[in-house]
């Protein structure tokens, strides 16, 4: 016999009905005088399902259930799935790591990587990596033969960069293949505003006063160096 859900929540009620304990007592095959009280049926409701589950006739539905969702949430963990290597799709992703590296990956489709792979050009595919004006341009060879991702070390931040992947023409010219969205960097340095905001709750407005000068806190910027005076950052 399965022990179905109303019975379970009957069961769990504090004030269950004496409609529902009869009807319940029913679906039980417990006979019932007139005269008995709620607290007297519920008593015999509870005989019966003690008496049912020692014989091993009472079957829990909702501990079923658990236990198949148990099992099946233990069998999504045992078989992972492996992610693709490629998607076969040209793709160029910049993604910022904090204010000093920015990590970068890219896939190509068989048409581009069969261009990229031709013996002219293979010795001359470049990721560049860029501003948002162009002002500071850097670059690196890459192999796409056992290279997808590279991570760039900043010379800045509080700035917009993208990347772009593309070969050397003969003449020397860069011709581009990809180019990634923009991404801003934060600046590794508190924001100093001349003016701070308020909000008044009463008048339910923003509020803006002058920053006072004696909670100014000044920064102080961290220079790299070494004992033989100072070093060019490497791009």
């Amino acid at each position: 016999m399965k022990l179905d859900e109303n019975i379970i929540n009957i069961l769990k009620t504090d004030e269950p009905s004496i409609q529902e304990l009869r009807k319940t007592a029913k679906n039980l095959n417990i006979r019932l005088r007139r005269s008995m009280k709620k607290r007297d049926i519920l008593k015999e409701i509870k005989k019966k399902l003690l008496e049912l589950d020692t014989q091993g006739l009472l079957e829990n539905k909702s501990s079923n259930n658990k236990k198949t969702e148990r099992k099946n949430t233990k069998k999504m963990y045992l078989e992972p799935k492996e992610l693709k290597k490629t998607y076969k799709k040209n793709k160029l992703e910049i993604l910022p790591v904090n204010y000093e590296w920015i990590y970068i990956f890219w896939d190509f489709d068989e048409k581009t990587k069969k261009l990229l792979n031709n013996d002219k050009i293979k010795n001359n595919v470049i990721l560049r990596f860029c501003d948002e004006n162009d002002f500071r341009i850097f670059e690196t060879h890459i192999n796409i033969s056992n290279m997808n991702n590279y991570y760039f070390n900043l010379n800045d931040s509080n700035k917009n960069y993208y990347a772009r992947i593309g070969y050397l023409k003969d003449d020397g010219i860069f011709k581009e293949i990809m180019k990634s969205k923009n991404i801003f960097i934060p600046s590794k340095n508190p924001s100093i505003k001349e003016n701070e905001e308020w909000f008044n709750i009463k008048k339910q407005k923003i509020i803006s006063k002058p920053v006072k000068l004696n909670t100014y806190i000044k920064p102080i910027e961290e220079i790299k160096g070494n004992s033989f005076g100072n070093y060019s950052l490497s791009s």
